[in-house]
This record gives C-alpha cells, structure tokens and sequence, in this order.
C-alpha cells in the first residue's frame, strides 16, 4: 500500500490541507485495507482524501472478501428479474436529464460502469430507448441479470488500466462508482473514460456530496469511501480529465450536507432496520437472501408513483452531486 505525503498541494485545484480528519469505519471494522486511515481536507475546494492513498490494486481484496462477502449490508443475491421495464427514481431522472443535452437512436450505444442488478438498462427498455448496452460489472449475482436485459458485460471491475474494447459509447453512466476509487486513481478513471466517448458523446456522473470543511467532525461512517467530492472538485477533476461541463448542480435533499439524518418515512427506516439486522453476521444466510428479494421484489414502482415520490431526484435521502459532462 502506497503512502502520500498530507502536506503535498490538492492533486485536484493545488490548494493547502485546511484540516486532518479519522476515517470512520463501521461497516467494515475488519478490513484490513480500510484500517489506519485518515482524511486530508482541501482548504480550496474541499476536497476530502483518504491517506495512506489505497489504489485500485491495494482495494481488490477488500471487493472479493469483504464488500461483497455473505454478510457484506453492500452484497447482492442472485434474483430473478420482476420485469424488464421496472424503473427506479435515480435511474429514471438521470436518463431524463442526459436526452436535455443528446438524442438516442438504435445506433447509439450506452455504457454504465457498476450497475449492479441493471436498472439503468430497465429503465431505459421502459423509456422505449432502443440503444447497444454494455457495462463493467465485476459482480456474478448481477451478470445474469444483465445478459437477460440484452447487455454485453464486461466481467471486471472497471479501474484506471483497464483495457478499452473498440466500442466508443454515446453515453456513459457512472453513478456511485467514483468515490470508491483514491484521489490518484480518479483522476485516471475519468482520463479513461474520456477517451472511451464519442465526439458526441455524454457522461453522467453521480457522486455523494460530502464538504467535509463544513460539518465534517459528524459522521456515521465514511467506509468504503475513499474521495469525497464538493461541487468545486468535480468540477475541476472533469475539466483536467479533458471534459466540459455541460450541467452540474446537487439532488436529493437540500439538507445541507451529508452529516444530518436523511429524510426517510417511518416505513423506510422499518425496511432498513430489518434488512440490517438480517444481514448480520450471526443471522442465517437464507433469510437475509429471502429479505433482499422482498425488498427488490417491493421496490419495482409504477412511473406515476416514481414521478410523485418526493424522493424522484435521487431516492436514499442523502444528497449528491450531478455532473452532465462532454468532450
């Protein structure tokens, strides 16, 4: 595991370390990769990074063993699919707000990078969008899924070496992957993406929007994040990759920050706490497995109850940064 040196400039804008902060690890106390952390706090724009800096290489265990582990709350089980054209709210208001800035047709094609069990894709085949569909999609609970929607998975994680195919896409989503990677390796992965576009290509991604120069001495827990994005940073990290802005702005609660508790219904916090408990470790592997279908089988909504739910823009309770960007 490699080592960075705090009082080096923000890789990201060169600004100066504004304050130094523990890396909370409940989730993952075990982890060996996640252990003896701390967080570096751009003064400029916010910037929150991880050191000793873990690459995409130091963190391929910590995905086989442990995110992805039988009693991971991350993991997934293999499902059968409820329908091909169920939607979520994330995905729906996404693919919204990409046709502001580009047109689809039978021609174009479309990657996501993780995305899990592929309601990007659903929602999509709900939307009547016709389009080639890939992703990078390292989980076997989820390939099955996939091919069924008519994806071309690539079966590996996607990371800042990974070998490009001849595909250029017209769109990518990368939704909730890039704080997983260190600052280092952030950078690298939108540099890859970069090239992986058309000329006319679009990239949306999605972030949690976490300033932890603002409230950030009250956390809950920070693991598996390793970056943590402000508007400033994102902003400036697609812009160095050799992207433009074509939108940005935050969704989901306008709560602040992070560090305040979500928004979330009486019936919400119920599910939560049941999946939770299941999923402990000392709880037998076929009820949490029997838990995670229930909730998957309840979560596929009707568009009129999606586009009425107060939680249309995101739809965790948390709020996030959205970035609309081309080459």
């Amino acid at each position: 595991m490699s080592d960075i040196n705090v009082l080096n400039n923000c890789p990201i804008c060169g600004g100066t370390s504004s304050k130094i902060l523990p890396y909370v690890n409940l989730a993952y106390s075990k982890a060996l990769e996640l252990n003896g952390l701390q967080i570096n706090v751009c003064g400029k724009c916010g910037l929150g990074s991880t050191f000793p800096e873990r690459s995409w290489k130091d963190m391929q265990s910590f995905y086989e063993r442990s995110y992805r582990a039988s009693d991971s709350v991350h993991r997934n089980v293999a499902r059968p699919l409820v329908s091909k054209y169920s939607i979520s709210p994330r995905a729906l208001s996404q693919w919204m707000l990409l046709r502001i800035f580009r047109s689809f047709s039978s021609s174009d094609s479309f990657c996501d990078i993780g995305p899990g069990g592929g309601t990007t894709f659903q929602t999509a085949l709900f939307l009547g969008m016709n389009l080639k569909k890939y992703a990078y999609e390292p989980d076997e609970s989820n390939i099955a899924n996939l091919s069924e929607l008519g994806v071309e998975v690539y079966p590996k994680s996607f990371n800042p070496e990974t070998e490009l195919s001849s595909a250029r896409f017209s769109a990518i989503i990368l939704s909730h992957v890039l704080e997983h990677f260190s600052v280092s390796d952030s950078i690298g992965v939108l540099k890859k993406i970069q090239k992986m576009l058309r000329a006319d290509g679009v990239l949306l991604c999605e972030v949690p929007n976490v300033d932890m120069a603002k409230g950030g001495e009250v956390r809950k827990d920070d693991s598996p994040h390793l970056t943590f994005w402000t508007v400033a940073a994102l902003q400036k990290a697609v812009t160095a990759a050799g992207m433009r802005v074509l939108f940005m702005s935050t969704v989901g609660p306008r709560n602040g920050n992070r560090f305040h508790e979500p928004q979330i219904s009486v019936g919400g916090k119920i599910s939560w706490f049941i999946r939770k408990a299941l999923l402990h470790p000392r709880c037998p592997g076929f009820m949490a497995d029997v838990a995670l279908l229930i909730r998957n089988y309840f979560n596929h909504g009707t568009v009129y109850k999606t586009l009425a739910a107060p939680d249309f823009e995101y739809g965790e309770g948390r709020e996030c940064i959205r970035i609309v960007c081309a080459i």
